[in-house]
C-alpha cells in the first residue's frame, strides 16, 4: 500500500511559519497516455493552486510589514518631535534662569 502523494511547501521567518499542503491524485497505474496526461494536468493544477495560496499569504505578510513600518515611523517621528520640544523648553529654562517668566501667569 503506497502513501498518498502530496505537494507541500513551508515558509519560515523570524516571526512566523506557515506550511502549505495539497493532496495529489494517485498516479496512473496503466501505461495509458491519456491517464498520464490527465495526471500531469492535475498535478499542474495543484501547483498553480499552491502558488496562488503562497502568493496570497506573502502579499498579506508584506502588507502587515508595511503597516508595522509605518507605525514605527510615526512613533519615531513623534518621539523626535517630543525630544525637540523638550530641548527647546530646556534651552528656554536656561535662558530664563533667575528671571520671572511672564508667559506662565
Amino acid at each position: 500500500m503506497s502513501t498518498p502523494a502530496s505537494l507541500t511547501a513551508s515558509y519560515a521567518s523570524s516571526t512566523t511559519t506557515q506550511t502549505f499542503a495539497l493532496a495529489l491524485p494517485s498516479p496512473p497505474t496503466a501505461d495509458s497516455v491519456t491517464e498520464k496526461t490527465a495526471f500531469i494536468c492535475s498535478v499542474r493544477s495543484h501547483v498553480s493552486q499552491m502558488q496562488d495560496d503562497i502568493n496570497g499569504f506573502l502579499t498579506e505578510k508584506m502588507e502587515e510589514d508595511k503597516l508595522q513600518e509605518a507605525v514605527a515611523s510615526l512613533d519615531s517621528a513623534g518621539l523626535q518631535r517630543k525630544k525637540k520640544a523638550s530641548q527647546r523648553d530646556e534651552k528656554r529654562e536656561e535662558e530664563m534662569y533667575g528671571e520671572e517668566d511672564v508667559g506662565e501667569e
